[in-house]
């Protein structure tokens, strides 16, 4: 693999600093969009150079719980006549904050743990069984996008109740 450990070490501990300011009520030091994407581009960069170092398209799935929830945020909104280049709240996440209420720790816990899952059945499918991980990365998509719009589906009857 083409990637310098010391690059990962130094995204693991962004990261844990990240998490450290502002996982919590009230942030000590506030990195806002500045430091998420900075992150987002090491990730990015990461997971683009193991694709193609290795060949193999499944890495792309260590950002899928986001990933599918910012693509389909964006043909929401384009159905709608939004302007996707304007702020909103109009994320999954961002729903389940402002609009029912979850602790936002609660909400990045749920996402965390769910591409945590979804990232380790990825790396044993792709060292146990290389052959296969391109049917089983199929079918995390098909998986997460279903629980995706079911979710949605789910959050917008509960907000039409309320």
């Amino acid at each position: 693999m083409a990637i310098d450990s010391s690059l990962i070490v130094f995204l693991v501990i962004s990261v844990l600093v990240f998490m450290t300011l502002n996982v919590r009520v009230r942030a000590l030091a506030f990195c806002g969009d500045v430091g998420a994407i900075v992150l987002a581009f090491l990730l990015g960069y990461l997971v683009i150079t193991m694709i193609i170092s290795t060949g193999k398209i499944e890495y792309i799935l260590f950002g899928c719980v986001y990933g599918i929830d910012a693509i389909f945020t964006i043909f929401r909104r384009m159905l709608k006549g939004e302007n996707i280049f304007q702020p909103h709240r109009s994320h999954l996440y961002q729903v389940l904050s402002n609009e029912l209420k979850w602790h936002f720790i609660t909400v990045s816990l749920v996402y965390s743990l769910l591409q945590l899952i979804i990232s380790m059945i990825l790396l044993f499918t792709l060292h146990n069984f290389p052959q296969h991980s391109f049917l089983v990365a199929a079918l995390i998509i098909i998986l997460i996008t279903t629980i995706y719009l079911l979710s949605i589906k789910l959050v917008t009857a509960r907000l039409n109740k309320a």
